[in-house]
């Protein structure tokens, strides 16, 4: 039984699968060393990031308390992401904590929070959780879980004063 046989079929990074560890296997190169060629061919290695956060509200000013933040590069596969805390702000992240994310135009999605890990021993935690992401949806549009969808395009620019965004979604 060879080594790829053992190894899952797939690496996926956000919602692009970059590169196989089949592949990688094969080539006898490593998936990290594959993901950094990969940064460097679509121009990403090397490039400094830039400080992005901002604050998600609905309409009337309401912050969203809960869910991601996604940029997607509209030039390249290459996407940051963002938590959003209990006060709608967020902060963005490339490839460590808080480093914000590349100059260039992006798609934005806001999207649910993750689903809760079931804990037996605290059921009353899990049910809060689940039943949070529930009216999380029911606030939400769908229209807004993908960057293909959501119709909100921004620009990240070297100055970082200019990337302080304030993404308002409309709720339903």
């Amino acid at each position: 039984m060879g080594l790829a046989s053992l190894v899952p079929p797939y690496l996926v990074f956000g919602k692009e699968t970059l590169m196989t560890y089949r592949c990688a296997s094969i080539t006898g190169l490593t998936p990290i060393a594959l993901f950094a060629a990969t940064l460097m061919v679509c121009g990403c290695g090397g490039q400094p990031t830039y400080s992005v956060a901002g604050k998600v509200t609905f309409r009337d000013g309401t912050p969203l308390t809960a869910g991601q933040v996604e940029f997607q590069a509209v030039d390249r596969p290459i996407s940051a992401v963002g938590y959003i805390a209990p006060d709608g702000t967020f902060e963005l992240n490339t490839i460590d904590e808080a480093d914000g994310a590349f100059t260039g135009t992006y798609k934005v999605a806001v999207k649910p929070p993750p689903a809760p890990i079931m804990d037996p021993g605290q059921p009353e935690k899990t049910q809060e959780e689940l039943a949070a992401r529930k009216a999380w949806f029911q606030k939400v549009p769908v229209r807004y879980h993908s960057p293909e969808t959501s119709g909100i395009e921004l620009v990240v620019g070297e100055d970082a004063s200019e990337n302080r965004f304030v993404i308002v979604v409309e709720g339903s």
